[in-house]
């Protein structure tokens, strides 16, 4: 039983769409340049392992594992506003506490449309982080990738 994830477009979305920037600005207020920076580069920094740590568990059946991965992205997703990839891992993530197809409950596209969306929120963030100022803040290097 394959999941509904949402679609995905194939195209890079136009800036602003895979992360609300409202969203960040309200969190650039409470926390400050330093906060952003510390929390956003953190993020992204996890990002794909989070990702490929959870298709990894789900491959080998550990479903659980892949579901609380889902699930942790999904909440930091959502805080720094890309809501479209807090959706898709709640799918997946849904998808894992379901049983779902096979020992994981996602298919091969929807990986590829999780890693797609999860690309797009890369970008958005890291311009994001150099419109602030300047890249990743004072003793904070760029994301390993």
């Amino acid at each position: 039983m394959a999941i509904d994830l949402p679609s995905i477009p194939s195209a890079a979305p136009e800036p602003g769409e895979a992360v609300d920037g409202r969203v960040l600005d309200g969190v650039h207020a409470v926390i400050g340049d330093d906060g952003v920076h510390r929390c956003l580069s953190t993020y992204l920094r996890l990002l794909p392992e989070r990702l490929q740590s959870a298709r990894l568990a789900a491959e080998a059946g550990q479903r659980s594992v892949a579901a609380r991965l889902l699930a942790d992205l999904r909440a930091g997703s959502g805080m720094f506003g890309a809501r479209r990839l807090a959706e898709f891992a709640t799918a997946a993530e849904d998808a894992m506490n379901a049983g779902g197809i096979g020992a994981s409950g996602v298919d091969e596209v929807q990986w590829t449309a999780l890693g797609r969306q999860a690309e797009h929120v890369e970008r958005e963030l890291r311009r994001y982080l150099d419109r602030l100022g300047g890249g990743y803040g004072p003793g904070f290097g760029p994301p390993n990738r």
